[in-house]
């Protein structure tokens, strides 16, 4: 590679991840994955840079011996059975695992309005400023934010709305891989994120909603049974939640979305997730007053990759 030329696939050019990386530290889970676009001194890995593509499974390092590896197809993998670092040739690569880059992955997010006892609703700005705030960031290779809507914070009478936003993206043929739901509502007495791993089929609302409907101990779809009946994210809420811990964030796995509207929409939309093969998650952020903004779009986003990254 130094001087362009070609270098034969050998022992010499055949490292343990822990030569290059170090030791794991307790606990610590190694992710299977390539690491792509090296620029690699041989003597001593100078210069180097790297992204790790996840990618499932990977393949067997004897299936690259014999291939020959140019400067700019250049590409490493790690194979956890070995525990080494193997070269082989990128375009070869790709041919054999049948894919051209990461898993793509789009992400669509929903607020909610003003209700009552709430004049300012902290997921209304979220979901008005994420877009602009994501330029700015950028997101992981693979990852895309699709729409951000602002839902009425209303039950039936806005279920149609609802609907709309949902099948918005089925109907969106740019959209390839996984799909998923992002749900953000306030929970004005909390000082907390909450990750709600459920619904239940229970609309029991304490105070009106914004178009006047306050039904009592009903189920949101009565054919779905009793109001007793649950559905649960198909997100992986665990994995989640420590990336989210991990970065600093107060944030708590919840089991009780209440059922008010939040639980109202994320009943339909896990129900929609089932039939069309999604993905959908809703989380509780408090008031502005109690974390502020700019915290709270950095969570959002923290948030936005944690879900990615476990797709």
């Amino acid at each position: 590679m130094n001087g362009g030329g070609k270098v034969g696939l050998s022992s010499s050019l055949d490292w343990r991840f822990s030569q290059v990386f170090g030791e794991a530290s307790a606990g610590e889970e190694v992710q299977e994955g390539f690491l792509n676009w090296f620029s690699l001194d041989l003597l001593g890995f100078l210069n180097c840079k790297m992204e790790i593509l996840r990618r499932s499974p990977v393949v067997a390092a004897d299936a690259f011996h014999g291939d020959e590896i140019e400067e700019e197809n250049d590409v490493f993998f790690y194979d956890s059975e070995s525990d080494h670092i193997q070269f082989c040739n990128n375009e070869k690569l790709l041919e054999k695992m049948g894919s051209e880059g990461p898993k793509a992955i789009a992400i669509h997010v929903t607020g909610f309005k003003k209700f009552l006892g709430v004049s300012e609703n902290p997921t209304e700005k979220i979901a008005n400023n994420l877009k602009s705030y994501v330029e700015k960031r950028g997101l992981p290779s693979g990852l895309s934010l699709g729409s951000c809507t602002v839902l009425e914070t209303a039950g039936e009478g806005a279920k149609s709305q609802l609907y709309e936003v949902l099948e918005s993206s089925v109907v969106d043929k740019s959209t390839n891989g996984t799909v998923v739901w992002l749900h953000l509502g306030v929970n004005n007495g909390s000082a907390k994120f909450a990750i709600e791993r459920q619904a239940v089929n229970e609309a029991h609302f304490r105070c009106p909603d914004q178009l006047g409907w306050q039904p009592q101990r009903l189920p949101i779809v009565a054919e779905d049974g009793n109001i007793l009946k649950a559905k649960e994210t198909s997100c992986s809420t665990e994995s989640i939640f420590k990336s989210l811990k991990s970065k600093g964030f107060d944030v708590v796995l919840s089991d009780d979305a209440g059922r008010f509207v939040c639980n109202y929409v994320y009943y339909h939309s896990l129900r929609f997730a089932e039939q069309k093969g999604h993905k959908s998650l809703f989380v509780h952020v408090p008031l502005f007053s109690k974390i502020d903004e700019d915290t709270q779009m950095q969570f959002v986003v923290a948030l936005l990759e944690a879900i990615a990254a476990t797709c």
